[in-house]
């Protein structure tokens, strides 16, 4: 056998090499997920973790909207109590401080305008900074995980107390949407239902959310889930996956994060889920094609409440199955997820932006119309947002 010439070792090393790196790049995209979630894991122990000084609600520098007033508002009849996502993608912490500087920046830059932009013509718009917990909190239902986003509640119900003092006797929206909306899924519950105050409460949208059906029998009762565009006091929840995605579909039905009796964070495991379909604004599993669909928007960079995000509509579809939101892939790429840890963020864009934008108002006319004494005494006047 002939020994190989140099110009052949040449040859196979520069093969042998194309291939080492060929297979680590597969490895890399294969196991992408599990070394972004390494990359964001808390070094330290939850049980010797301490938690970041907790907010002053009374001091506007806690909000990242306090009493934000839209030149659109409506008389403010209604205000709004909205609760942001996760935005701390740190590992630093597992939960970032209130006053956390790029947590802060990215609530506003790509949160913000998007989610609580739909509910700024009804009024006075209210949004706490509180010590979420951090994205690797929503990759693990490891204890010191749960634990972290169960610590990050009081901060959610003190807020509530002082928005409470601030609108007097108004009626409210509740928005919130991933992290958010589990916090004010527990809101309504404890401060809302518990309270003796849901005939104020004109609607909650609790979006990218897990509701469970059992709780409206049980914890949530005497509200429902919304099963008509003008209903009220009542919840307006949807968690989706892709339509034809039989596996994003099984892990939002067996492990999105929910409250048991108890107020823990536990795994769904199968609870069937209350699906609000906000093209049809009802809960059948009726399918609603893509030219109902009012229109998403991106408000990436936007500043909140200065111009109405540019519209992009009939790019989805949605049906409800088994209690999941299935929509199809947007035609704009601007309407999809990129990067790491995708299962574990909350899309920056909000794909039913004008559907819920002209909903929430339906319902508040709905509300008003209703023959129930409403003494709204004006609340103190306040900043806009600091």
């Amino acid at each position: 056998m002939r020994p190989l010439s140099r110009h052949q070792w040449v040859t196979f090393a520069s093969a042998a090499t194309a291939t080492v790196f060929l297979l680590v790049v597969l490895l890399l995209w294969v196991f992408r997920d599990d070394i972004w979630q390494a990359s964001v894991r808390p070094s330290t122990p939850y049980q010797v973790y301490v938690l970041p000084q907790e907010p002053d609600y009374s001091d506007p520098k806690a909000w990242l909207a306090f009493g934000f007033r839209a030149e659109a508002e409506r008389a403010g009849e209604v205000a709004v109590f909205y609760i942001g996502p996760t935005s701390a993608y740190s590992g630093q912490q597992w939960n970032a401080a209130y006053d956390d500087e790029i947590a802060l920046a990215r609530w506003r830059d790509e949160f913000l305008a998007s989610h609580a932009g739909p509910f700024l013509a009804l009024g006075r718009v209210f949004s706490p900074a509180y010590r979420q917990a951090t994205v690797f909190s929503f990759t693990t239902f490891r204890e010191d995980a749960r634990a972290a986003i169960a610590s990050a509640y009081p901060d959610i119900a003190r807020a509530f107390a002082v928005f409470l003092t601030q609108i007097g006797d108004r009626p409210f929206v509740i928005a919130g949407v991933g992290q958010g909306g589990l916090h004010a899924l527990r809101l309504i519950e404890e401060e809302v239902v518990r309270a003796g105050i849901s005939e104020r409460l004109v609607a909650a949208y609790l979006t990218e959310t897990a509701v469970s059906n059992e709780v409206f029998a049980q914890r949530l009762a005497p509200l429902e889930p919304c099963a008509t565009a003008d209903a009220t006091q009542c919840v307006v929840s949807w968690v989706t996956a892709r339509e034809g995605d039989a596996r994003g579909l099984r892990e939002v039905l067996t492990r999105s994060r929910v409250w048991n009796e108890r107020a823990q964070i536990v795994a769904s495991e199968d609870r069937k889920f209350a699906c609000v379909n906000p093209l049809l604004w009802n809960t059948t599993e009726d399918y609603a094609p893509a030219r109902l669909h009012r229109g998403a928007a991106v408000a990436n960079g936007i500043e909140f409440g200065s111009v109405r995000p540019a519209i992009l509509p009939r790019e989805t579809s949605a049906q409800c199955v088994e209690g999941v939101l299935m929509v199809e892939t947007p035609r704009s790429s601007l309407l999809r997820m990129h990067g790491f840890g995708q299962s574990a963020k909350t899309p920056t864009f909000n794909l039913f932006y004008a559907d819920i934008a002209e909903n929430v108002i339906d319902r508040v006319d709905s509300y008003m119309a209703q023959p129930r004494p409403i003494n709204a005494a004006e609340p103190a006047q306040l900043p806009d947002t600091p």
